[in-house]
């Protein structure tokens, strides 16, 4: 999937580039000769979770201009005393794409850091990305614990779904702080799910247990999309909203302690309150 992105990625530059080089009344960085028209793909996301066994991630770059041998400089912003990213990057001659090869091997487990990566504009085609920020978390360990039931207060709201409780494959991180819930609307799972509908198989609900007083979900996809971009959930954005709590065998997150949101509605942002959502673990 990574390859066929990438592809897609160097497709995209190349069509920029011909398009681009078609209207000749433009005078720019673009018409000269040295242009390498390098860009960041977006299509490559700007999220990335990786394994906690993994200490680097290979960040892929694309060029157009694909003769000779290019170093490029980068300039980052990141956390120095956690991770470590190159001051270039190399293509090698005929090669459309480079690797960015950054180390983290002082990253704290479940911690996101963002990185913001940039190149100089001139090495970029005329609608080139030649800045992006991206963030990369090394994952928790999960270890199943079988079957638990799912009340769903989140598509309930948003569309008026039924929410009686349903069956879903359960997972909690190694040292107890995480539950993280297996594809709770993915095809088979959820009644309301349709052929073509999911964003990834798996895709994950992920709960922080670490305080069983004040638990948290925070803002992720769910995985379907139903027309206007992946719905994702959100934390309540009330100054004062009603506390989810782990007591027992139940994490329940009250009516208005979380939102729910599209990410191409209302310029991706939370449109209304979950109602109840509750999780019965086995």
């Amino acid at each position: 999937m990574k390859k066929f992105n990438i592809f897609i990625g160097i497709i995209c530059s190349l069509f920029l580039i011909t398009t681009a080089s078609c209207d000749q009344e433009n005078v720019g960085s673009i018409y000269n000769v040295e242009n390498e028209y390098v860009t960041f793909m977006a299509n490559l996301g700007t999220s990335f979770t990786i394994p906690s066994t993994e200490t680097s991630f290979d960040y892929q770059i694309a060029r157009g201009n694909l003769q000779g041998r290019l170093e490029l400089p980068i300039t980052a912003e990141y956390d120095k005393d956690a991770i470590s990213v190159p001051s270039s990057v190399v293509f090698e001659d005929g090669s459309e794409t480079a690797t960015l090869t950054i180390s983290l091997e002082n990253t704290t487990v479940g911690t996101r850091y963002p990185i913001t990566l940039s190149f100089d504009s001139i090495k970029s085609a005329l609608t080139g990305k030649f800045k992006t920020t991206i963030s990369i978390m090394r994952d928790y360990v999960y270890e199943p614990v079988g079957k638990g039931l799912w009340l769903d207060g989140i598509v309930a709201a948003a569309y008026g779904a039924p929410t009686d409780p349903y069956p879903v494959d359960v997972q909690v991180s190694t040292d107890g702080t995480h539950y993280r819930l297996v594809n709770p609307y993915g095809l088979g799972v959820y009644e309301y799910t349709a052929e073509g509908e999911t964003t990834r198989n798996p895709a994950y609900l992920v709960i922080d247990v670490t305080d069983p007083d004040n638990v948290i979900m925070e803002e992720q996809g769910i995985g379907i999309d139903w027309g206007y971009g992946e719905i994702f959930v959100a934390p309540s954005p009330s100054a004062n909203p009603p506390k989810a709590t782990f007591v027992g065998k139940n994490i329940n997150f009250p009516a208005q302690s979380l939102a729910v949101g599209e990410r191409d509605y209302n310029n991706g942002n939370v449109f209304g309150y979950a109602t109840e959502c509750n999780l019965e673990l086995p």
